[in-house]
Order: structure tokens, then sequence, then C-alpha cells
């Protein structure tokens, strides 16, 4: 049996939201497995190139959003844990 290393409990989630590049531009959706306070597991709908490092789109326009690093990767599937940073207006996203 797997142990469970996480800080926070993660609750089962089946949202579609949008993987996006951290100059803005969209790489693909994606549906949002589970997510917890620190992290998530998300599952792109198209197979294509991730980077280590994007914003995860959880709202329509935007309104919630989440820079994302990847922790690791799996049968298709991505463990995300999030990080603050600044963006360009000084914000916290």
């Amino acid at each position: 049996m797997l142990s469970n290393k996480r800080i926070d409990p993660r609750r089962n989630l089946n949202y579609v939201g949008l993987i996006v590049n951290v100059d803005g531009t969209v790489i693909c959706p994606c549906s949002t497995a589970d997510i917890s306070a620190t992290g998530a597991k998300i599952v792109p709908s198209e197979q294509t190139d991730i980077p280590d490092e994007f914003v995860l789109v959880l709202a329509p326009g935007g309104k919630v959003q989440r820079r994302c690093k990847v922790v690791w990767r799996l049968d298709g599937k991505l463990g995300v844990k999030f990080v603050i940073a600044p963006d360009v207006a000084g914000k916290q996203i």
C-alpha cells in the first residue's frame, strides 16, 4: 500500500479547468481529479508537453487560479504543488 505523504487532505473533484503557460498562453484544458490547499492531481485533456511550472485556472474568467509546480507525472496524470509567486502587477497568484 502506498503511504500518503500529504500534509493537507485532498478532496475528490471532477472539475474542468485550464493549464496556462506562465506567459498567459493556453496550453490545454484539464480535469482536476482531486485538490487540497497545497496541491492537486490533474489530468490534461490532450497529450501535449506540459512545462514543469504553469498556472492552473480553476474558474471561468480566471478568477481562481494557482501557480503550480509539477512534482510527479504518471500515466498521463500530473501531481502538482501550489506555489506563491507575484505576477507582473504585484498581486499573488
